[in-house]
């Protein structure tokens, strides 16, 4: 122990300590350490190691499963259970700060799941690519963009009910091949 840095436990007022004395000098005493009597007793198995504070806050060391668990009185959780999991739990919010960059990697599936909304903003780009098929399903879609919009395929089918294009302009249709416009019934072109 020394100037910032070092081990701080600080027995509370009540408890039961073990006390040594510098030099063997009655009027220079110090504590060795805290322990459990016969009235406060520990709660803890023998595998168990704990920081348990008066407060609530816990940190529980198993050697049983080799597990960790940290915990507060609000009811945050972080849990790692020796098998290889880590579990956060948070009752009310969880934020995650970075000063550069925050990585998210899975070996298989990475799942999002919220009971309202999910929010994405960028500064600059939003980068999305699958090597297999793109799936986006919603009641409503609007797509809004400043300056361009493109859309580049070996092969696009739009299929709707009713459809329509508005140009508040000019409307350009350019094919390098044969233009077929189909209609059941007539075309009305004006």
């Amino acid at each position: 122990t020394g100037g910032g840095k070092g081990f701080y436990f600080v027995p509370e007022i009540g408890e039961e300590v073990m006390i040594d004395f510098e030099g063997g000098n009655a009027e220079r005493p110090f504590v060795l350490g805290a322990h459990y009597n016969g009235e406060a007793k520990s709660g803890y198995g023998p595998t168990t190691k704990a920081i348990h504070t008066q407060s609530g806050t816990k940190i529980l060391l198993n050697d049983a499963d080799g597990s960790v668990r940290i915990e507060d009185p609000s009811g945050n959780i972080y849990a790692m259970d020796g098998k290889g999991n880590i579990k956060v739990q948070a009752p009310k919010n969880i934020t995650f700060v970075a000063g550069e960059n925050i990585s998210l990697r899975a070996t298989a599936s990475i799942d999002i799941d919220a009971g309202v909304d999910i929010s994405e903003t960028a500064g600059a780009m939003i980068n999305k690519n699958a090597i297999g098929d793109y799936s986006l399903i919603a009641a409503n879609i609007t797509e809004i963009a400043r300056g361009e919009r493109k859309a580049r395929a070996k092969q696009v089918v739009d299929q709707s009910k009713n459809a329509k294009l508005i140009s508040e302009q000019k409307n350009e249709v350019h094919s390098k091949g044969k233009f077929s416009n189909n209609s059941g019934e007539s075309t009305n072109i004006s």
